[in-house]
């Protein structure tokens, strides 16, 4: 059995795109690798990230440009036959 979870996270209003790409990066790791505990705990899982989609926009506010970064991931994971085997 596969299944596909959307991770997405974004990133507050920043001064830069580095400090925008950073935070949102921090948040995406944290998020995988709640995930990853997740699978980890129903045991057997063979599971795969792929990046769908990042960006950086510009908003303005009060004429001061700052930027916030979006990232969205794909995750794929998929029971590991070995165990579906053993259980029955």
């Amino acid at each position: 059995m596969s299944r596909i979870e959307t991770v997405y996270r974004t990133s507050n209003p920043c001064t830069t795109v580095a400090a925008a790409l950073a935070e949102a990066a921090r948040g995406i790791d944290h998020d995988l690798r709640l995930l990853g505990t997740e699978f980890d705990r129903q045991g057997g899982q063979l599971w795969a990230a792929e990046t769908a989609s990042h960006t950086v926009t510009p908003v303005s506010d009060r004429g001061e440009t700052l930027f916030v970064a979006s990232v969205i991931v794909m995750v794929t994971f998929q029971r590991d036959l070995a165990i579906d085997d053993d259980r029955g």
